[in-house]
């Protein structure tokens, strides 16, 4: 169930939406996003005062009563205003989702974006799948690039849909961005790319690493794929090189191999950040996994190395989060950090331990719950398969074929 939470600050109409959000909070989500539109007001308020998100509210049917977490209000030109996490300049009054699982609640929030020296990134986290997609841009050309944009898939009746899409559309349009590339890391096998969907409402050019031929011959014969599948990269605009250059409007970025989890993925440098998709995690979480085809724990270790040889001060943006239960999802670290703390590969822990350690722990894990639907659409660039002759579009899903842990 999605719960939303208007801003309680004392304001006529913010007052008058709040109570009709309380009455209506299962209404049609939509009508919610209308709402948005209210943000400019509230931007020209926040100027002149402190706002803060933050409302108790229970509900009487058995539920546990949650507490919206306080959100400093950005004063619309960039500042921070009080000590609360802070919100995007351009999402002042955006409803706020709270997923309803097990009876605690947790948050789909948009922070304000993290300033580099040219370029300004946006994180987006879907609980759903713990993935992390990101829009990065230069501020001076608002040239802009998505990386690893999820599409929504429910298993039980077999439908897509683009919310997660529309909250990273919307940032593009908040920040008159236009976007040159749409990044994969490498064929997701979690969630479904919604590259081909960004593809088509914004015109991006979609990349990944040159080695998803690779990827896409072996699960192109798991999975029979029809005769008109090729896998020669050809459903991608683009495949990089190791250590390609390429730009996103006048800053530099660079593509970088560091295959491991899969033999295809790829780590994106840039403006002194790098997106380095299924290869590191949270220093508390530790690496991706390396059992999948075409995996190997020795060449991860090799690939987590080279990026831990990046300046210590390197932002890291991981893909995915699954955080413990004392603490919320996070997405942000650096080289030093994952050097010093992380549980898996921090500075000490020798090729061997490592293999060691990723093995076994391989050894006892499922197969991520949405890897058959995913792998055979991420192959294809986020394309849904063509549909039969009666128009529909199917999955196909191998018996007794990847490996099960029982």
């Amino acid at each position: 169930m999605v719960f939303p939470l208007a801003p309680g600050i004392d304001h006529p109409f913010v007052a008058q939406q709040t109570q009709l959000l309380r009455q209506r909070w299962l209404a049609n989500i939509e009508q919610l996003l209308q709402l948005a539109d209210a943000h400019l007001a509230l931007r020209q308020l926040a100027q002149q005062q402190p706002v803060f998100i933050g409302e108790q509210f229970q509900h009487a049917n058995g539920l546990r009563g949650g507490t919206a977490q306080d959100f400093g209000i950005n004063d619309g030109m960039g500042q921070h205003v009080g000590d609360s996490q802070r919100v995007a300049p351009m999402s002042i009054y955006k409803p706020i989702y709270w997923l309803l699982f097990d009876s605690t609640y947790q948050a789909i929030i948009e922070r304000e974006p993290f300033m580099s020296r040219h370029t300004a990134t946006q994180a987006f986290f879907d609980p759903a799948t713990g993935t992390a997609t990101y829009v990065v841009w230069d501020r001076a050309s608002r040239h802009a690039a998505i990386i690893d944009p999820v599409l929504d898939y429910d298993f039980k009746s077999g439908h897509t849909s683009t919310g997660s899409l529309e909250r990273v559309l919307a940032c593009v349009r908040e920040n008159s961005l236009q976007i040159d590339w749409i990044l994969e890391t490498h064929a997701h096998a979690d969630h479904l790319s919604g590259a081909h969907e960004l593809k088509k409402r914004t015109g991006g050019r979609i990349a990944i690493g040159e080695r998803i031929r690779e990827v896409q011959a072996t699960f192109g014969r798991i999975f029979n794929l029809e005769h008109g599948f090729v896998p020669d990269g050809g459903q991608f605009d683009h495949l990089f090189k190791d250590g390609e250059t390429f730009m996103i409007g006048a800053v530099q970025a660079t593509a970088l191999w560091v295959a491991g989890h899969t033999p295809a993925d790829m780590a994106y440098r840039v403006d002194g950040a790098v997106f380095v998709g299924d290869t590191l995690f949270m220093p508390d979480v530790g690496t991706a996994r390396a059992d999948f085809p075409g995996g190997d724990a020795h060449q991860l270790y090799c690939s987590i190395q080279r990026l831990l040889q990046l300046p210590p001060e390197t932002v890291i943006y991981v893909c995915h989060d699954y955080p413990p239960e004392s603490r919320e999802p996070q997405w942000q670290t650096t080289v030093a950090e994952q050097r010093a703390k992380n549980i898996h590969v921090r500075d000490g822990i020798g090729e061997d331990e490592f293999v060691a350690m990723r093995t076994a722990r391989d050894g006892t894990l499922d197969m991520p719950a949405l890897i058959l639907p995913s792998i055979q659409v991420n192959v294809r660039a986020g394309q849904l398969p063509p549909p039969d002759d009666n128009g529909i579009a199917y999955l196909r899903i191998p018996l007794n074929t990847l490996p099960v842990h029982r």
